[in-house]
């Protein structure tokens, strides 16, 4: 990301978390929002097989990103 945008790293850094809260919840926040989208689009799917395919390691790590998401807001 510092060498796409030809910044320093502080700047990304400060940037993201002002604007997300840190790097891990923007991308947490991408992988809730890709579960959502791939269920929608794969009915037949289980909610494990999103959740792997959304980049969690199992449907029990993508439930708690999902309620630490959901308390910071």
């Amino acid at each position: 990301m510092v060498s796409h945008c030809q910044t320093g790293r502080s700047y990304v850094s400060i940037t993201f978390n002002r604007r997300f809260g840190s790097f891990a919840a923007y991308t947490n926040g991408l992988r809730l929002a890709h579960f959502e989208q791939y269920q929608a689009q794969h009915p037949n799917e289980t909610k494990e097989s999103a959740a792997i395919a959304s980049g969690y390691s199992s449907y029990n790590s993508y439930y708690r990103a999902k309620q630490k998401f959901e308390r910071q807001e």
